[in-house]
């Protein structure tokens, strides 16, 4: 085990804008027409708080590193069968290392998108988007399919699977394409953000075609690259 400190950050520019915010404060006090409201008092003190609070938070942060020796054996044992991953990982696991071999982690098991239902049906309101639905990709299709308010995206599905038209076709067999959203759940790995849009442009370009003609089919894509999700998370 190793300890890395942590970069030091300069408290002067916390300290300028703490001083800042008490002068401005106290500008506007004395020279407002009427009295301060309570609200504007109480949220100049927060703010100088939230300030006072950033700087001392470096003084009690803790970065870690933990390094295991283990040989490669055990390593790839690990991480290569459902048996060394239930080991020290997820409770359960289907991994076949082969060529398009099956990778499946389940985090949780009985998490399956369809136990959801009585949920969404009580708040039928409200909107629920469905994420990591693999391997329930078909069942998270399932209940884009039967209720409105329920969506779903492929993260951490493309490019993280083998097939990724396989993933795409077992989603739109029930949900509509305007209830599926294109994600990667990428993430530290510059490649991987390249890899999700490419795969998720070839796996759409294959699929789609096959589902609706052609004008219909570029009306799709769009809508999972982009427009769906700029309807549903109001961006505009």
């Amino acid at each position: 085990m190793s300890d890395q400190a942590a970069p030091k950050i300069a408290k002067w520019p916390f300290l300028v804008a703490d001083l800042a915010l008490v002068v401005t404060g106290g500008f506007i006090a004395i020279n407002a027409v009427a009295p301060l409201r309570a609200s504007a008092v109480i949220a100049l003190a927060l703010c100088v708080f939230a300030f006072g609070a950033l700087v001392h938070a470096q003084e009690r942060y803790v970065d870690k590193e933990v390094r295991v020796k283990a040989p490669i054996d055990a390593v790839w044992q690990a991480w290569t069968t459902a048996e060394g991953i239930k080991t020290f990982f997820a409770p359960d696991a289907r991994v076949e290392a082969r060529v398009d071999g099956p990778f499946e982690i389940y985090i949780n098991p009985l998490a399956r998108p369809g136990l959801l239902k009585p949920l969404i049906e009580r708040f039928s309101e409200t909107t629920f988007v469905l994420l990591h639905c693999y391997p329930f990709v078909r069942e998270a299709g399932w209940l884009a399919h039967v209720y409105g308010n329920v969506f779903l995206d492929l993260s951490l599905t493309i490019p993280h699977v083998a097939r990724p038209a396989t993933a795409l076709a077992e989603a739109l067999e029930l949900a509509p394409v305007s209830k599926l959203m294109y994600a990667s759940d990428a993430a530290l790995t510059p490649e991987l953000y390249l890899l999700a849009a490419r795969w998720w442009r070839d796996a759409l370009a294959e699929v789609l075609p096959e589902l609706l003609p052609g004008a219909d089919a570029e009306e799709a894509a769009r809508s999972i690259l982009r427009d769906t999700a700029r309807s549903l998370y109001r961006l505009g």
